[in-house]
């Protein structure tokens, strides 16, 4: 799947992230100081993405802006369900159109997921 979106970087740039944002967020390990900024900035991007609808290019950027001058996240508990859609899913897409729409369900699957701490990541990206 990876292979795929580097493969052909340019035309999958705009799905690329969150490909990467829902990979790490239904996959956030135990709590560490690594994973719980890991876990903080996807969601960061995530929110960027799907909730104010920032392209790629800024959502990245913006992430990064707010990283740099937060760097105490706390620990935000994963949800008891990390959504009904999986890298499996995204694996299985036949061409680049399925491949981008799997991505995107994967990703607000993976969003809705952590719907108890949508509060907090949103005044994380606020700051």
């Amino acid at each position: 799947m990876l292979a795929r979106e580097y493969g052909d970087y340019a035309r999958y740039a705009p799905v690329h992230r969150l490909t990467v944002d829902a990979y790490a967020a239904q996959h956030p390990g135990v709590s560490s100081p690594q994973s719980i900024r890991s876990v903080a900035v996807h969601l960061i991007r995530l929110h960027l993405q799907l909730e104010r609808g920032l392209p790629h290019e800024k959502a990245n950027g913006a992430m990064l802006r707010i990283s740099a001058r937060s760097r105490d996240f706390p620990w935000l508990d994963p949800p008891a369900s990390p959504g009904g859609v999986t890298v499996l899913d995204v694996r299985d897409a036949k061409n680049m159109p399925e491949h981008v729409a799997r991505v995107r369900e994967w990703a607000r699957s993976v969003w809705e997921s952590w719907s108890s701490h949508h509060d907090t990541v949103r005044r994380w990206a606020e700051n």
